[in-house]
């Protein structure tokens, strides 16, 4: 076995650690757990990770039964190096997983772990795969339309007000809320230029003025901003 880790040099981080102890606690396969009896199930463990990515993310294991029995896999670099390049050009947004070679009952077995790190939805060979208890499913068209709209999803305040340039924005109306902030201590003293304070409050950003900010501090923001209503609220301090 020590020759073995020395070859490790796969594109992941692979160590070697003990299972003992979690297989005995009650050991089985769950909506972030995953099992399969040998990497000759391959196709079917890539549906299963894209379903991780897509849900809560999850552990998928190469040497275990569907009921738990420890039925071991090879460790070798081969082995290694397929499951990881095949994870990385099969499933799209590419990712690179957290591939460990682990050992129950002195039985070596390959663990997979992927996080739900992002928005993204994830497809294995352009079909993406969700998870359903134990079960890895067909991700439906409707779901994966509201997920798209959900990540995309932009607050109408947050918008950029088209053609809108710095010199729209009244400074003297700027002024006087700025200072009133730093009376009420809603703002520290800061010697900031204003169009930093503005960005810093998503007022503003690269992109351009904000549809918030023409409301707020617009020059004539009723002409630019047609069909809003402004609604204040003054809440009295606890002493």
């Amino acid at each position: 076995m020590e020759d073995f880790t020395q070859n490790l040099t796969v594109e992941n981080s692979i160590t070697i650690r003990e299972l003992e102890e979690l297989y005995k606690a009650n050991f089985k396969e769950s909506q972030t757990v995953e099992f399969k009896k040998s990497i000759s199930e391959i196709e079917s463990a890539l549906k299963t990770i894209c379903a991780f990515l897509n849900n809560r993310g999850g552990t998928l294991y190469f040497g275990i039964s569907n009921s738990g029995n420890i039925t071991g896999q090879v460790l070798n670099d081969q082995n290694l190096r397929e499951i990881s390049q095949k994870i990385r050009s099969k499933i799209k947004p590419q990712i690179t997983p957290k591939i460990e070679t682990c050992f129950v009952k002195s039985i070596p077995v390959i663990e997979i772990t992927v996080k739900k790190a992002s928005d993204d939805i994830y497809y294995y060979n352009g079909v993406a795969y969700d998870r359903s208890a134990t079960e890895t499913v067909i991700m439906p068209p409707d779901e994966i339309k509201r997920r798209i709209l959900e990540a995309n999803q932009v607050t109408w305040e947050r918008q950029i007000f088209k053609k809108a340039v710095i010199s729209d924005l009244n400074m003297e109306t700027i002024d006087k809320f700025l200072n009133q902030a730093k009376l009420a201590k809603r703002l520290p003293e800061i010697r900031e230029d204003k169009e930093t304070i503005l960005e810093k409050l998503e007022l503003i950003n690269g992109e351009g003025i904000t549809n918030a900010a023409m409301v707020l501090f617009g020059k004539g923001s009723a002409r630019h901003v047609q069909n809003t209503l402004r609604r204040c609220s003054r809440f009295k301090e606890e002493w």
